[in-house]
């Protein structure tokens, strides 16, 4: 998921599970083993396991839409959410992903059709082709 993409589109009611996932997706802190400044900020954000998935899901009440966002984003988010808990699995954030790398990976563990333009998605995930 995009985290720059996903960032200001949905966001949390203040001091609830679902804020803190939020943060978790769109935020590293300084000093995070996934925090460079020599990578340009690209890469890994951060991830999100099924568990906490489960969790969010259980509060998704306390998702909004964000000051940037549309009723379509917080729709699609949990359209999203939902992909990832029928195949019991969690996901990444990511930022300015080389996505012919994330393609060539060889017999990945699950294959899942997240094509954004099948799915009718705008605002989730940006990708030049379909990503599994």
């Amino acid at each position: 998921m995009g985290r720059r993409i996903f960032s200001g589109n949905v966001t949390a009611k203040a001091r609830s599970i679902a804020q803190a996932v939020i943060l978790q997706i769109t935020e590293n802190e300084l000093g995070s083993i996934y925090y460079s400044k020599m990578s340009n900020c690209s890469g890994l954000i951060n991830w999100v396991t099924y568990e906490e998935l489960q969790l969010l899901w259980l509060d998704k009440d306390n998702l909004q839409v964000g000051p940037d966002g549309t009723e379509q984003n917080l729709q699609e988010f949990l359209a999203f959410i939902d992909l990832a808990l029928q195949h019991e699995c969690g996901f990444i954030s990511v930022t300015n992903v080389n996505e012919s790398v994330l393609n060539r990976i060889e017999n990945p563990r699950l294959k899942i059709n997240v094509d954004p333009s099948e799915k009718g998605w705008k605002s989730v995930i940006r990708s030049s082709g379909k990503l599994r």
